[in-house]
């Protein structure tokens, strides 16, 4: 009787495993001068609970000190180096809301607040945020520029609220998928009730768009999508209407947000893998070696080996100190 027990215990773990449901709340422990490389495919709050750590995001790599008692948002899709400066204790907590619901657990205001900011963005980004570019148009690309590392201080709240999760974590509470939905939405009072919209703001900027459902398939079928036509075919629109709408929802032409994506994800690829350029052209869909030439030529001001080459030094230099 005492194996059944066993075994079905086992069992849950693996499915629980499965799911994905480990690994929504973890505790990361680590010692001074550990290197941390996050690739973040799902969107997580990071507190602070022990030690010191540098983090290092965006394509100049800004460096944003965190310590005790802070605690900052991870975007999804976005590639962050941690550095502990002192032994640290960490606690990673995975966002499961719906990006479409994001709205329904924040402050009415919230979203008023982030219109008005992202306008002051669109008629404030300076030349120096934006990426080289040749031919017609402006690039803006503060998700690629700017630190998407925004940290807030834990208050009283907000400790009380960890102190008691980490004791429940102690007793395996947090395996039971309802007791997760639960304390996801406890977070999420805690931060609409004690902490200041404009902080809010700034936290949640780069998962916040003004119509998230629209977004969501965006993001959903990145793969699918090339052109505005193909947006109108997964949402009922016509080619006019959904390029109308993406800019609006993203606050910038598709074929730009489309170009700085795939920039994006070619700095990343080119930093952290060892993958030829014919790969990399034949994965992001350039259809020959001269055409993410003229690509990286455009987007970078440089060809494809010279640009890894200069990713590579500047990552040395930057995150790792050498000169």
């Amino acid at each position: 009787m005492a194996r059944k027990i066993e075994d079905h215990k086992e069992n849950k773990e693996k499915l629980l495993k499965k799911a994905g449901f480990d690994s929504l709340i973890e505790l990361i422990q680590t010692e001074q001068g550990d290197e941390i490389k996050v690739f973040s495919n799902t969107v997580k709050l990071i507190f602070m609970l022990e030690g010191e750590a540098e983090l290092f995001a965006g394509r100049d790599y800004h460096k944003t000190k965190v310590k005790k008692g802070n605690f900052f948002l991870l975007p999804i899709d976005e590639q962050v180096f941690a550095r502990t400066t002192q032994a640290a204790s960490m606690l990673k907590v995975v966002i499961s809301v719906p990006s479409c619901s994001l709205y329904d657990y924040l402050p009415f205001e919230y979203y008023s607040t982030f219109k008005v900011a992202q306008q002051n963005e669109k008629n404030n980004t300076p030349p120096s945020a934006q990426p080289k570019r040749r031919g017609r148009g402006k690039a803006k690309t503060k998700q690629i520029a700017d630190s998407p590392i925004i940290p807030l201080t834990i208050n009283e709240k907000m400790q009380e609220f960890l102190d008691i999760l980490l004791a429940d974590m102690a007793e395996g509470k947090f395996q039971q998928f309802k007791y997760l939905k639960i304390k996801q939405e406890e977070l999420f009072f805690i931060l609409r009730q004690y902490y200041p919209i404009k902080q809010l703001v700034e936290f949640f900027y780069n998962i916040t768009y003004s119509d998230m459902g629209f977004a969501k398939v965006v993001f959903d079928n990145l793969n699918k999508i090339h052109s505005a036509a193909d947006i109108g075919k997964l949402m009922n629109y016509s080619t006019s209407g959904a390029k109308k709408r993406f800019s609006i929802v993203f606050n910038e032409p598709l074929s730009q947000w489309l170009d700085n994506y795939k920039a994006k994800r070619l700095y990343y690829e080119m930093l952290f893998t060892d993958k030829k350029i014919m790969q990399l052209a034949k994965e992001y869909g350039f259809c020959s070696s001269s055409h993410i030439t003229h690509f990286c030529l455009r987007m970078y001001g440089m060809p494809p080996l010279k640009l890894k080459r200069q990713i590579r030094e500047k990552y040395n230099r930057i995150y790792k100190g050498e000169k």
